[in-house]
């Protein structure tokens, strides 16, 4: 963020943000995480070497390490906000899926643009999943105690 602030300084910034058993779930799911993310960090220099430590005793516990990397980056991208001086929107995921266009509105007030009926036509000729899955879906209860754990811990 320091970094896209130093050549965009005036821009507007959007953060959109996502319930974390949702994301953990969906990144365990996709092909890219399987081989980057999946049982080793994707991410690097963010981790102390008691983290490093405690990934390399689990990666036979995929979402316990995807939920540190969830964890961690939205630690960095936490800190990176108060750090600089953006103009930064947060839109959360679960609004966007479940009134698209209010969301869109938003984000486009925020920018300072006009509203553009192409825009709608393209937000309203899109899918968007609005179908929300049970936590219990997605995990087994332990591995969501597990998550739970891992984002609370101020350890790790």
């Amino acid at each position: 963020l320091r970094f896209l602030h130093s050549v965009f300084p005036g821009a507007h910034f959007v953060r959109m943000t996502r319930e974390p058993l949702d994301t953990i779930h969906s990144w365990l799911k996709v092909n890219f995480w399987k081989t980057r993310g999946l049982s080793h960090l994707w991410w690097n220099g963010v981790y102390t070497p008691e983290q490093l430590d405690w990934v390399r005793s689990h990666a036979e516990q995929p979402h316990m390490v995807a939920a540190l990397q969830y964890k961690m980056l939205m630690e960095t991208a936490d800190r990176e906000i108060s750090e600089t001086p953006v103009q930064i929107h947060t839109l959360a995921y679960e609004g966007f899926r479940d009134q698209p266009m209010n969301e869109v509105s938003r984000v486009l007030e925020f920018c300072g643009l006009d509203e553009d009926p192409r825009v709608e036509a393209y937000v309203r000729d899109r899918i968007v999943y609005k179908k929300k899955v049970p936590d219990h879906d997605l995990f087994s209860v332990r591995e969501i105690e597990d998550i739970k754990e891992v984002l609370n811990r101020s350890i790790l």
